[in-house]
């Protein structure tokens, strides 16, 4: 029959071979509080807490109005392993059982539509739930500076660390002031304006 009770021993080795198997299908094995478990060798199968883990990007430009704040066109999807990305909305949403600390950064590129204008002001904005989270702005404008002085194209980073639950969203945010010119969030093949992100802590 089952003998039950505690087993008071220094060291488990297998009858034979180097196979050691702890438990049946459908058990659980627990780790009380308290208690650490040091590993000095190669731990497998535990799953991956960098997921989910997303990477979208603009492919083709976005012609905005003049100091208007305008959501980066992030149509095209290269990673999503928790399929939290709408390339429709332009939006990351944490997927179910996606909850945790997470790594994201929002990089944008923005330029002039066309013509001698230049870029006064350009502000990013990095969006959770429509409020921003982090930013970054490249402030310009300089009355005793021409035009030719001031560049015609902005790349900016807006990194962020912080705690989302499940079904909060992430959004980037560009808005761009000129000096009467047309400015636009720059969309390419090679990846200028994109969204990117992963779990780096999960409960």
């Amino acid at each position: 029959g089952n003998i039950m009770g505690t087993l008071f021993v220094d060291k488990l080795d297998p009858q034979s071979g180097t196979s050691l198997e702890i438990g049946s299908n459908g058990d659980t094995i627990t780790i009380p509080s308290g208690c650490t478990i040091t590993n000095s060798g190669t731990a497998t199968g535990f799953g991956a807490t960098n997921k989910p883990a997303f990477f979208a990007y603009a492919s083709a430009n976005l012609t905005c109005s003049d100091g208007a704040s305008t959501k980066a066109p992030i149509n095209t999807s290269v990673i999503d392993t928790g399929s939290g990305i709408n390339t429709s909305t332009y939006r990351f949403t944490v997927p179910s059982g996606g909850a945790g600390t997470y790594f994201v950064n929002f990089a944008g590129k923005t330029s002039i539509v066309s013509g001698s204008n230049a870029i006064y002001y350009t502000q990013m904005q990095l969006k959770k739930n429509g409020s921003d989270v982090a930013k970054q702005i490249l402030d310009m404008r300089n009355p005793s500076s021409s035009v030719s002085d001031i560049s015609q194209q902005i790349n900016l980073n807006v990194p962020f660390v912080g705690v989302l639950a499940e079904g909060d969203y992430l959004e980037g945010w560009v808005e761009t002031f000129t000096n009467g010119g047309v400015p636009r969030i720059a969309g390419e093949s090679t990846p200028v304006t994109y969204l990117l992100g992963y779990r780096i802590y999960a409960w």
